[in-house]
């Protein structure tokens, strides 16, 4: 589930929802540098609610 709707949750209410049962957690943020947005308060908000944590970013460009 997409984690932008629960970024300004608390862990309680997130807990409360029963979601963190049903659904592993998509950290995302369309920018290259995906730390600067998604503060370590929320990994680990989401490391104590989710079984299972994906995150995902913008990337253009090549690696060589």
């Amino acid at each position: 589930m997409w984690d932008d709707e629960f970024r300004s949750l608390s862990e309680q209410a997130i807990l409360e929802s029963g979601v963190p049962k049903l659904v592993d957690i998509m950290v995302w943020k369309y920018t290259p540098n995906i730390g600067e947005y998604i503060t370590d308060e929320i990994i680990e908000k989401y490391v104590n609610l989710f079984p299972g944590i994906w995150i995902a970013t913008a990337f253009k460009g090549e690696i060589r």
